[in-house]
């Protein structure tokens, strides 16, 4: 008499956890010309990873937020304050996948109600923030949607800050309050 053993093996517990960001706001944060071009910092891979999560998310649960900038401006009339349009616009490299787009003037973009309308318009509960700069808009962000009551993440591979250790020190107290990390290979395979 001859016994066959078959084993079952689901494919997915050897894989990771993916994260579903179908019923999540992604917001794209400050990636606008005066920050990624000008400023010198490394954006190739903040782009590229920005990109892909975009890829994964549906186009209308996508918005952008573009910082204004004030400039000081001398002409013969004397000085004047207007605003730097051309720094204001999006990074070219950026995948523009709507018109959801919306400018904020303080660094918690939570401080103006143009997003939190957006939410609650389209009943949003979780909001899933990229951009920059890790240890001031990005964070001052996620801790004031975070005391809204929204579900607040972040992806680190889609933030840049000045620099490796203050981003690490501005996402470790992200965690501190309890807001999520999402790693980017758990959410774009």
């Amino acid at each position: 008499m001859q016994f066959t053993i078959v084993f079952l093996i689901s494919l997915n517990s050897f894989s990771q956890n993916n994260v579903d960001i179908e019923n999540k706001c992604v917001v794209v944060l400050d990636v606008q010309n005066y920050s990624t071009l000008n400023a010198k910092i490394p954006s190739d891979e903040l782009i590229k990873n920005i990109n892909s999560i975009i890829k994964k998310t549906k186009p209308e649960n996508i918005i952008y937020i573009k910082s204004i900038h004030k400039v000081l401006y001398l002409s013969l009339k004397g000085f004047r304050v207007g605003l730097d349009t051309l720094g204001m616009e999006l990074d070219r490299r950026i995948d523009i996948v709507n018109n959801n787009i919306l400018f904020k003037e303080k660094a918690n973009v939570f401080d103006e109600n143009k997003l939190t309308d957006f939410l609650q318009n389209h009943n949003f509960e979780d909001v899933i923030i990229v951009g920059l700069m890790a240890e001031c808009c990005v964070k001052e962000s996620l801790i004031g949607g975070n005391e809204l009551g929204y579900n607040m993440s972040f992806v680190p591979e889609a933030i840049i800050g000045k620099s490796d250790k203050q981003k690490e020190k501005a996402l470790s107290k992200l965690k501190e309050k309890g807001i999520a990390a999402l790693p980017i290979n758990e959410i774009v395979q």
